[in-house]
């Protein structure tokens, strides 16, 4: 199995719910975290008025689509979703202080999160992965994960080449997947970083975000 980095999720706020990793805000002083988590049967409901099975129902599919490189050109993917789940757990999310004594407003959404497994095939062999998922679901009709790719453990061809890796300190790579309705949607995205020099007093580390395909 292909190896894959949960980073955060999306829910309407980015929630930090330990094994789920942290938002990626750091710099916002906050952050959204469940605060308490109960487990829910599928067929029970649940405090946001749908229940597990509607969620299962939704996304435990073979979802076709269409990936768009941002270089050019386009492949078909298959975005295949399973689950060995009997329940989902819904997530009571609320406000973090950092301790940075940055204050922001922020909302905090509940969600209920469903574990999977999602296969992520392009038919031009670029992506052959297969990656263990927390999909986040604030409505029956809407699940997301955003997580971040382990490039040196990619089970395709794909490597960086829409920056080049030696300019920078580190590259990283983000998978940002939607399912709703209509199928899968989404992003996959980089972030190339400069550390900046330790020993410079005046150097600053950078990152810069770049695309790499939709679909």
């Amino acid at each position: 199995m292909t190896s894959l980095l949960i980073t955060m999720f999306a829910v309407g706020c980015m929630v930090d719910g330990g094994d789920s990793g942290q938002s990626g805000e750091e710099n916002a002083g906050a952050m959204c975290d469940a605060v308490a988590t109960t487990d829910y049967a599928f067929a029970d409901s649940t405090p946001l008025g749908f229940t597990g099975q509607q969620v299962a129902d939704l996304v435990v599919a073979e979802h076709a689509a269409t990936l768009t490189w941002a270089k050019g050109g386009e492949t078909a993917l298959t975005v295949a979703v399973t689950t060995a789940a009997t329940a989902i757990t819904w997530r009571d999310n609320g406000y973090v202080d950092d301790g940075s004594g940055i204050e922001i407003a922020m909302e905090c959404a509940d969600d209920l999160m469903l574990p999977v497994q999602a296969v992520f095939t392009t038919a031009d062999g670029a992506f052959a992965e297969t990656w263990d998922l927390e999909l986040s679901a604030v409505a029956a009709d809407a699940a997301s994960a955003y997580a971040e790719l382990d490039l040196d453990a990619l089970g395709g061809t794909y490597t960086v080449t829409e920056v080049d890796p030696a300019d920078f300190d580190a590259v990283r790579a983000f998978l940002e997947l939607k399912i709703g309705p209509g199928g899968a949607s989404g992003e996959v995205s980089g972030q190339a970083e400069e550390a900046g020099d330790a020993a410079d007093p005046d150097s600053t580390a950078s990152a810069s975000r770049f695309e790499i395909a939709t679909f």
